[in-house]
């Protein structure tokens, strides 16, 4: 019984940390998860893990996100398009393409000089070059 009490408290704690919300320091490098799952009705929808991207302390990020679903890329020109600001303006900037990932990793510079909410589009390719689209956060805390 004791074995069994054990276990089940091992499992919590590793289930615990796993959802405990990751505070970066400036200079660090959030990286977001993106997946592609498809639905009961047939649609496929866009899964991004960490929405809103959430960093609290001042100081320069580079934002990364990776595709984690074989069969889908970053539309080169548009995966990542800054697209609502309330805030300070122009604190993400430089989004690109990361070289050498297949077209499979974002990333974004953020200035994070003070308070700010910034949505955001992500445009995806499958295989055939369809486009699709989320629209996630980043909080600037």
């Amino acid at each position: 019984m004791k074995k069994i009490v054990l276990i089940c408290v091992a499992a919590s704690v590793v289930v615990l940390a796993a959802c405990t919300p990751r505070f970066l320091e400036p200079g660090a490098s959030p990286e977001t998860s993106i997946s592609v799952i498809q639905g009961n009705s047939g649609a496929f929808y866009m899964v991004v893990d960490q929405d809103p991207i959430v960093l609290r302390n001042k100081g320069k990020y580079k934002i990364k996100w990776k595709i984690d679903t074989a069969g889908y890329t970053f539309d080169p020109q548009n995966g990542i398009r800054i697209k609502f600001e309330r805030g300070i303006s122009g604190q993400i900037t430089n989004c690109k393409l990361v070289p050498k990932s297949a077209d499979r990793e974002f990333d974004c510079d953020n200035d994070n000089t003070g308070k700010g909410v910034y949505g955001y589009t992500v445009t995806l390719l499958d295989r055939n070059k369809a486009p699709l689209k989320g629209d996630p956060w980043i909080v600037n805390d």
